[in-house]
């Protein structure tokens, strides 16, 4: 993939809203991958954070830094806990670890079987342009070699899509998928909502640095048709 270049904002891009997803028509989709892509790990080294490397995509050509809401954020994870608890997977507390390599972006540790950990982000449901309704048939993903994405050290990443209900991709996956699919060689867009498959570029002041961050929409199914590797509900 290649650097993109900011030109002016396309403002005739399609706009769209998107809606909750029906958790029984979720349940028929197929996903690709049958196996969830997981770490293997001796609980009894402290260096499992530090051995994990990013994958190849960590090289992608972006930047982005999409804030969304800490409280959202938390509930989301709460919420996907619960469910891998309800599987008779484990969380493994090692927050020690989180914390010492936050730049991992692993928001749990998921014990599956013996010495395998399911390394997962988490991203709750959001909203395409603020003050609308919270929504799952779309989903954001980050755009920069550093972020959620690209720069991850996670194996899954487990989307919302309803209360207690979670998608899981493959990451490595996924951003094979997005790679393919964001039409960086378009102009980029004004406003979130017409991101789909598109760019759409943030600029923010940090101090005497200007900032620009980036980011698209993508389709939750047709995402989870290329990428998935299962699905978590109560």
């Amino acid at each position: 993939m290649s650097y993109f270049t900011p030109v002016l904002p396309d403002e005739s891009a399609e706009t769209v809203r998107g809606t909750l997803l029906d958790i029984e028509n979720v349940k028929t989709w197929k996903s690709p991958i049958h196996e969830i892509p997981t770490v293997f790990v001796l609980r009894a080294s402290n260096d499992n954070m530090n051995d994990m490397s990013t994958s190849e995509w960590q090289n992608q050509p972006f930047s982005i830094n999409s804030k969304i809401s800490q409280s959202r954020g938390q509930s989301a994870e709460e919420q996907f806990v619960k469910v891998c608890n309800a599987k008779g997977w484990t969380k493994i507390k090692d927050e020690k670890a989180l914390e010492h390599d936050y730049g991992s972006h692993v928001d749990a540790m998921i014990k599956i079987r013996d010495n395998e950990e399911m390394w997962v982000d988490v991203k709750c449901c959001r909203c395409l342009r603020k003050g609308w309704k919270e929504q799952s048939e779309y989903f954001f993903v980050e755009l920069n070699n550093t972020g959620w994405l690209f720069g991850s050290k996670a194996t899954v990443i487990a989307q919302q899509i309803g209360q207690h209900a979670f998608l899981l991709f493959d990451r490595n996956m996924l951003c094979e998928y997005t790679v393919q699919t964001v039409k960086t060689d378009l102009p980029v867009v004004p406003y979130t909502e017409q991101s789909f498959e598109r760019v759409y570029l943030r600029i923010s002041e940090r101090g005497s640095f200007t900032i620009t961050h980036a980011l698209s929409v993508l389709s939750t199914k047709k995402a989870y048709e290329y990428a998935g590797c299962g699905f978590l509900t109560m």
